[in-house]
């Protein structure tokens, strides 16, 4: 299989740094090797650990996504963020601005679902996908499609035609 998806998670809310952790780490391909709950701490762990992808979250009081990766991309070119943000009109227009100054995707945090497992689920349909893909290790057959995906039809055959 090849050496893990490393994965620094930076996002001020424990609760979503616990879920984004418990996640990936449950899939064998990806390893959590850290997170930050804020963005200074979290370029300071970028520098550390190393990791191929960064996790991280629009709005954070001591600096804020956009901010972080200012300062990344002064020095780390190439290394994949994805945004993980709320739904939100301001968090989407920051996103937004995000995308334009160098995050490579984004995934909005999982809201209105009723358990955890709903959350976890989400997240596998288009977090791990993304990240996958990003970090050059897409394989539709490991990857789910989340709920409510369309898939085309695989079959290649014309329709049958009028007479």
């Amino acid at each position: 299989m090849g050496p893990r998806i490393r994965v620094l998670v930076v996002d001020d809310s424990a609760a979503v740094r616990r879920l984004l952790s418990d996640t990936l780490s449950a899939e064998p391909d990806l390893e959590v090797v850290g997170t930050a709950g804020t963005g200074r701490l979290g370029l300071t762990k970028v520098e550390q650990l190393r990791p191929d992808l960064v996790t991280l979250d629009v709005e954070m009081p001591d600096m804020s996504g956009l901010a972080f990766l200012e300062e990344l991309r002064k020095t780390e070119r190439k290394l994949p963020v994805i945004m993980f943000s709320s739904l939100t009109e301001r968090a989407g227009a920051t996103t937004l601005e995000a995308l334009a100054r160098g995050a490579s995707d984004y995934v909005t945090k999982p809201s209105k679902v009723g358990s955890r497992e709903e959350a976890v689920e989400q997240l596998r349909g288009s977090l791990i996908t993304k990240i996958r893909t990003l970090c050059g290790r897409h394989d539709p057959a490991k990857d789910r499609p989340f709920s409510g995906q369309f898939e085309p039809p695989r079959d290649n055959a014309r329709p049958a035609q009028q007479q």
